[in-house]
């Protein structure tokens, strides 16, 4: 991403949603309005992302790969290598233009979240952030690392270490979205970039709408 695609699109205006509620004590008697959904688009280096991935997708292994290296499965070399991409990893955090904050930020409300939960209250740290690679970022953590983030379990894990809403990989060969939430269901939905397209004309169309409106009165 370029700098000024980034600024361009946090200029942009809300997407508008019409949201209509019903009072409790008449079901038939409605009320609406209009909320504008607005999202900030925060550039991260490809292999920062990955390496966030990679070693989430490595959480808890600690000790059961020291007690593998004790019986031989396998090598100290290979457990080594375990904690050096931790240190690589700390380290990537001090360099310029890393996320390291907002990474540790994410991680502090999924652990916040779930503790809120646990304790049987409602969560106060609702999931607002969506991560999105590309196909070929997608492709080359299987490939490194052996981690297929396509596996929907795979993705869910990592989006609930960083409480994220959402989880996309972008195809620009095949032009769609592969994109999970963080509900009940279980898979990846595929979306065209020409169904997203209609869709954000037609948000354009409300907009000119609404602003005639407004003139009028």
């Amino acid at each position: 991403l370029k700098n000024q695609d980034v600024r361009k699109m946090n200029d942009a205006i809300p997407t508008l949603l019409v949201v209509r509620f019903y009072n409790s004590d008449n079901s038939n008697i409605s009320t609406e309005f209009i909320v504008g959904v607005k999202t900030s688009v925060i550039p991260a280096n490809t292999d920062e992302i990955l390496r966030k991935i990679a070693n989430d997708n490595e959480d808890g292994k600690f000790f059961t790969n020291l007690i593998r290296v004790g019986t031989g499965e396998i090598g100290a070399l290979d457990f080594v290598f375990g904690l050096s991409r931790t240190a690589e990893d700390l380290a990537a955090m001090r360099k310029k233009g890393s996320l390291g904050d907002t990474w540790r930020l994410l991680q502090n409300r999924a652990y916040a979240s779930k503790e809120q939960l646990k304790r049987g209250r409602r969560s106060s740290y609702s999931a607002i952030t969506t991560v999105v690679i590309t196909k070929e970022d997608a492709d080359t953590l299987y490939r490194e690392e052996n981690i297929d983030i396509t596996n929907p379990s795979v993705a869910k894990h990592f989006m609930e270490s960083y409480n994220l809403l959402g989880f996309g990989i972008v195809n620009d060969v095949l032009e769609s979205l592969q994109i999970i939430f963080d509900d009940d269901n279980n898979y990846f939905e595929e979306l065209s970039y020409k169904m997203l397209q209609r869709e954000n004309n037609s948000n354009d169309n409300i907009i000119k709408a609404l602003n005639l409106v407004n003139k009028v009165r």
